[in-house]
């Protein structure tokens, strides 16, 4: 009995083990979707020339980009702050 057990528990690991693979895999797949799509989006509405392409110039819009972000959040959180503090009211 215990023999049939394990080849129970042991083809259960295998199929689980699998569907995991598996999922993994289309986890990967759907990242590298989303990669490309939103590359190809930034490269759109940016009006970039492929031919200008190369890592260094991408890396400085990257970094352009980022940069960008990083200040529009800065302004946020200051102005949302800022409001806060001045919307309190002391009773």
């Amino acid at each position: 009995m215990t023999k049939k057990g394990g080849n129970h528990d042991d083809d259960y690991f295998r199929k689980t083990t699998r569907k995991i693979k598996s999922i993994s895999k289309k986890i990967k797949l759907e990242k590298e979707k989303i990669d490309k799509r939103f590359g190809h989006e930034i490269i759109r509405r940016l009006d970039l020339d492929y031919t200008n392409l190369n890592q260094e110039e991408m890396a400085r819009i990257v970094d352009q980009i980022t940069s960008s972000l990083h200040a529009d959040d800065l302004t946020k959180n200051n102005s949302s702050s800022t409001h806060q503090e001045g919307s309190k009211s002391y009773d």
